[in-house]
């Protein structure tokens, strides 16, 4: 590939405007190195034979409001993809004058994800939550095709009907670098003198159930829900979790094979950048946040959560409805340059969501993407914000009744490496 962005026609040392918005550094080389392709050249793969199998593993100590542990057994495999499988008992809350109505909140088996980290030994390898996997899944267009594994409903009475029986819930693991790859998964092994953990840490009681006549208070439980099953008051052990995995088993020779090599992988990773608290009846006024984004870059992501939405069971509403933007301008400063000037907020939901990401997006979000288009085979773009010592997100907000939470979320490519047993990030 050639053109003004390439190693070798990119000066990342020079001067002008361009320079200010683009970064290059050694991270970089990962990505370019021995390449054997061009950015717009169709990719195709030959594979040995092999076959997928799915596995389920228990939790230590599963249940909610704790962190669920659990050791990967087939760590000489190819991990092709996780999910978290939640059984939730039926439920009812009982109060003095007779029996209310109550259900699992919006899209449970995503939102109970307080936080998801895969540790090699103690290293943690990949890290993320709930609410992430929630706007992934909508900006790759995943959202209508697990609606029903997730919990996730477009009406509280189906959430109702949902309730009156037992249910499995499975949450697929988005964002992972073995989730639904182009290739054929992520090979994690073989990693002989070290440990692969899942850990799931998983949200308390009193935010993954909804009392229908509490719903508009924000008061919490004030009827107490019970297992209908059972009879028993429904607590932290009445959820149980295990995770489902498949692996793409290999043979004794592949396996040989990949031991004696050296495994070199990039992927894509997602953090948070920082966080913004608005209080409420706020008068307008101007964001200006500096932000931990680090690596090669190749977008970022803005989520506004209004306390009102929460009490109302209304987690996954990730910003305002259209034409009620909670903020008017939005953009993301290095060093002192705007990385795009003179676009308003709600550009940033609407036009330069579909720029990149060729889904209907639902539940509205801001995006800022520094790539030609989304995709888990080849890179299409990124800035190495390493390199850039100050990183701001700068926005307006509008008055709000309500406290406004600010997320800024980002992506940027790493690489995994195995080296004669032992594996792990190349950066951080």
């Amino acid at each position: 590939m050639s053109g003004p962005f390439t190693q070798n026609n990119y000066n990342a040392n020079g001067a002008g405007a361009l320079v200010a918005k683009q970064a290059y550094g050694t991270e970089c080389e990962l990505f370019h190195e021995k390449a054997d392709q061009s950015l717009f050249q169709q990719q195709w793969f030959k594979y040995l034979p092999f076959q997928r199998v799915a596995i389920v593993q228990h939790f230590q100590n599963s249940g909610l409001s704790r962190n669920n542990v659990v050791s990967l057994n087939r760590t000489p495999d190819i991990l092709s993809n996780c999910y978290l499988m939640g059984h939730f008992p039926a439920i009812v809350a009982n109060q003095d004058h007779g029996v209310v109505d109550c259900h699992w909140v919006n899209a449970v088996a995503f939102y109970v994800i307080q936080q998801l980290t895969f540790k090699i030994g103690s290293q943690p390898l990949f890290q993320n939550d709930g609410i992430f996997m929630m706007w992934l899944a909508t900006l790759t267009g995943q959202l209508p095709h697990i609606a029903s594994n997730i919990g996730y409903r477009t009406n509280t009475q189906s959430l109702l009907d949902d309730a009156k029986t037992a249910q499995n819930f499975y949450a697929p693991f988005i964002g992972m670098p073995f989730h639904d790859r182009a290739e054929t998964g992520f090979t994690v092994g073989p990693i002989n003198f070290h440990q692969i953990q899942c850990e799931v840490m998983t949200r308390p009681l009193s935010q993954i159930v909804v009392n229908i006549t509490d719903a508009d208070s924000n008061t919490g439980l004030n009827s107490i829900p019970y297992e209908v099953r059972t009879g028993a008051i429904l607590n932290a052990n009445s959820v149980e979790f295990s995770l489902a995995t498949n692996y793409i088993y290999l043979s004794d020779l592949e396996k040989i094979a990949i031991g004696k090599s050296n495994n070199e992988c990039v992927f894509k990773e997602y953090k948070v950048a920082g966080q913004f608290q608005i209080p409420s009846n706020a008068a307008s006024s101007k964001i200006d946040m500096e932000i931990d984004m680090n690596g090669p870059t190749f977008f970022m992501v803005v989520t506004i959560q209004s306390n009102d939405d929460l009490a109302k069971n209304n987690w996954t509403k990730l910003c305002a409805d259209d034409g009620k933007d909670y903020i008017t301008e939005m953009m993301l400063i290095t060093g002192s340059t705007p990385r795009e000037d003179g676009l308003p907020a709600e550009a940033y939901r609407t036009l330069k969501v579909v720029e990149t990401f060729k889904n209907s997006v639902k539940h509205h979000i801001y995006v800022l993407s520094m790539e030609l288009n989304d995709t888990d085979s080849q890179m299409t773009g990124h800035a190495n914000m390493t390199n850039v010592e100050k990183k701001k997100f700068s926005a307006v907000y509008k008055p709000h009744a309500s406290p406004l939470t600010v997320t800024v979320y980002y992506g940027s490519y790493n690489g995994w490496w195995v080296r004669g047993g032992s594996g792990g990030r190349v950066w951080g």
